[in-house]
Parts: C-alpha cells; sequence; structure tokens
C-alpha cells in the first residue's frame, strides 16, 4: 500500500493541463490588455487628427469646427456621440480648438486602472476614459 502511494505523487500525468490551466487566464489577460491599448492609441490619434482639422477650417476662416470635427470622428470609425465637447479660441493671429472624447474601454474597470472615470460616473458610460487634445494654428486671413 505504502508502495502504491508514493507512485502516486510521482505520476506525471495531467501535469500539462495544470499548467496551461494557471498560464493561459494570465496570457488572456496580457492579450486582452493589449489590444484594449491599442484600441484607445487609434481613438487618441483620431481626436488628435480631428483637433486638427477643426482648427485648421477655423485658421482659414471657413466657420465653426464643430461639423468639421464630428465628420473626422465619423471617418475614423469612431461614435459622434461620445464628442464631449468642442471648444474654440481665438487668440489674436491664432486659433485654438480642443477637442474631448469619452472612449469607453469595453471591460468593466480597467478605465480606473488607466485614469478614466468610475465604475457609475455621471455621463451614464461604464469606465470610460476621455481623450483630449488641443490644436493651435495660425490665422490665414
Amino acid at each position: 500500500m505504502e508502495k502504491q502511494r508514493l507512485s502516486f505523487w510521482r505520476e506525471e500525468k495531467g501535469q500539462a493541463l495544470a499548467e496551461a490551466a494557471w498560464v493561459l487566464p494570465i496570457l488572456t489577460a496580457i492579450l486582452l490588455g493589449i489590444m484594449i491599448f491599442g484600441y484607445l492609441m487609434y481613438s487618441k490619434l483620431v481626436v488628435i487628427d480631428s483637433a486638427r482639422d477643426g482648427a485648421r477650417h477655423l485658421a482659414l476662416g471657413l466657420g465653426n469646427p464643430t461639423s468639421v470635427v464630428e465628420n473626422v470622428i465619423d471617418l475614423g470609425r469612431l461614435k459622434r456621440s461620445n464628442i464631449v465637447s468642442v471648444t474654440q479660441q481665438n487668440l489674436g493671429d491664432y486659433v485654438n480648438v480642443t477637442v474631448r472624447y469619452k472612449q469607453d474601454t469595453f471591460v468593466p474597470g480597467i478605465g480606473i486602472l488607466l485614469g478614466g472615470t468610475s465604475l457609475n460616473d455621471q455621463t451614464g458610460c461604464n469606465s470610460c476614459i476621455y481623450l483630449e487634445h488641443t490644436a493651435t494654428f495660425k490665422k490665414e486671413n
């Protein structure tokens, strides 16, 4: 009986399955983090591009930059409804356009780790990250 008990502890059947059970959740979390970070970087680039185009539009004296910002957000395949604000400033020979956009992270709680809002913020967005960019252009008048 003693010999049979010792051989049970020395067998390595199922070792790979036990190791996979430890490693797969960690790899999945890392892969999910890479995907979320990539999507947030893409969204930030679209917000930067929209602020630049809006500031260029305003610097050329073509009117309100809000429609241009909304078009760039649409072309970037982001949600137009997530635009929080588009503000403009005339600074003498220069103009500023600031675009603020709320991006949902799709994973509850991850926004808190990345400096976003709480799980139930006042805007109804579940764990959002707010992306903001200000572009400055010289007036072309």
